[in-house]
C-alpha cells in the first residue's frame, strides 16, 4: 500500500488487490482502511488531473451589441421579452443576460407587466360586453376569442366574469332543453309521422344530442314511424294485391298469359312497381286463382246430373192415369 500511494499516477484498489491475487478489492481496506481510502482519493485526484477542463465557450454576442439590443427592445412600444432576445441570439436561457444587464432587463419586464396590464383591462371590458350577448357564448368560445389557450386562463384572471358566463350559459341551455322537449312533443303528434333524422334536420341539431337530451322522446318518434311505415307498407301491398287480381283475370279472360312485364305496364301509377314486391304479388294471386279453379272442378264432379236421382233415393211407382196417359209417381 505505501508503495502504491508513492506511485504517479497512483492504482486503484481494485487494481492493487488484482496485484496482490486477492478475490475482492475490500480484502485491502479490512488490511489497512485508512491507506486504501488515501490510496482511492488519490487515484480520484490524479484521474480529475488528466481530464482536460472544459473551455469557455465564446461570446455569441458582444456586451456592447447586448446592450444595444436590450435598449432597442425597451424603446419599443411593445418590448422583446429576454428570453426571446437570448433564444434570437443563440443563448440556451436569458440566465446570462440577466447577470450582464440586471438593470435593462428589470426594465423590460416592467414594460411587458404594465403592457399586459392594460391588454387584461381591456378584455375584460370585451368580456362584460360578451355577457350582454344573446346567445350567451361557452367558456371555450370566449376564451377563444380573447386569445387564451384554454377557459382556465379565463377563470384565473377574471374570476367573477367566467362565473356570471356559466351561469347565463348554463341558463341559455335550459331553455334550450326545455324547447327542444316542446318540439319534439309536437313532432311526436305530426301526421304522417316524421323520422328523428328529419325532425332533427328542421330543429338544426345533431341526432346523437337528441338521443342524449330526450331519449324517449325520440325513441319514441322513431318507432311511431315505424309502426305508420309499416301499416302504410301493408296497405299498399293489398291495393297491390287487389289491382293485380283484377288485371290478371282480365288477361285470362282475354286469353292472356299474366307475366310481370305486361302486368307491371298495366299498373297504375301509384302503385308498388318493385320488382321483387310485385312478383311475390303475381304468384300469390295465380295461385290463389289455381286454387280457386281447381275446387270448382272438384265441386262440379262431386255433384250428380240433376234429371238423375241422387245416388241412394229409393225409386218411385208411376201408374197411367186413364183418359189422359199420362204417368204420374205413387208412394
Amino acid at each position: 500500500l505505501d508503495r502504491a500511494l508513492a506511485e504517479e499516477p497512483p492504482p486503484s484498489v481494485p487494481e492493487l488487490a488484482r496485484r496482490l491475487h486477492f478475490a475482492r478489492s475490500e480484502r485491502l481496506y479490512q488490511i489497512d482502511r485508512a491507506r486504501s481510502k488515501m490510496l482511492s482519493a488519490r487515484h480520484r485526484e490524479a484521474i480529475r488531473a488528466l481530464q482536460q477542463k472544459p473551455s469557455r465557450a465564446p461570446r455569441k454576442c458582444e456586451r456592447p451589441q447586448m446592450k444595444r439590443v436590450l435598449e432597442d427592445s425597451l424603446a419599443r412600444e411593445c418590448p422583446v421579452s429576454v428570453s426571446e432576445i437570448a433564444a434570437q441570439s443563440g443563448y440556451a436561457n436569458a440566465g446570462c443576460i440577466r447577470l450582464e444587464f440586471p438593470d435593462l432587463c428589470r426594465a423590460i419586464g416592467r414594460k411587458l407587466a404594465q403592457r399586459k396590464k392594460a391588454e387584461m383591462t381591456g378584455k375584460g371590458e370585451i368580456l362584460k360586453a360578451a355577457l350582454e350577448e344573446d346567445p350567451p357564448l361557452t367558456a371555450e368560445q370566449m376564451a377563444e376569442r380573447l386569445g387564451f389557450g384554454c377557459p382556465g386562463v379565463l377563470r384565473r384572471n377574471f374570476p367573477a366574469q367566467y362565473q356570471a358566463l356559466l351561469g347565463k350559459r348554463m341558463a341559455y341551455e335550459e331553455a334550450e332543453r326545455k324547447q327542444l322537449r316542446s318540439d319534439l312533443i309536437g313532432a311526436l303528434a305530426e301526421n304522417p309521422a316524421p323520422t328523428v333524422p328529419a325532425v332533427c334536420r328542421r330543429l338544426g341539431i345533431s341526432t346523437s344530442r337528441v338521443y342524449c337530451l330526450h331519449g324517449e322522446l325520440a325513441r319514441a318518434i322513431a318507432a311511431r314511424h315505424l309502426r305508420e311505415s309499416a301499416e302504410s307498407m301493408e296497405q299498399r301491398r293489398e291495393l297491390l294485391r287487389i289491382e293485380v287480381s283484377a288485371i290478371v283475370k282480365d288477361m285470362l279472360d282475354r286469353g292472356e298469359h299474366p307475366v310481370q312485364a305486361r302486368v307491371r305496364k298495366m299498373l297504375s301509377a301509384d302503385s308498388v312497381k318493385a320488382r321483387r314486391m310485385l312478383g311475390k304479388c303475381l304468384n300469390g294471386v295465380i295461385s290463389e286463382l289455381e286454387t280457386a279453379r281447381r275446387g270448382a272442378i272438384r265441386q262440379e264432379v262431386s255433384q250428380p246430373p240433376s234429371d238423375k236421382p241422387p245416388i241412394g233415393t229409393p225409386k218411385q211407382k208411376q201408374v197411367t192415369l186413364a183418359g189422359t196417359g199420362s204417368r204420374v209417381p205413387v208412394s
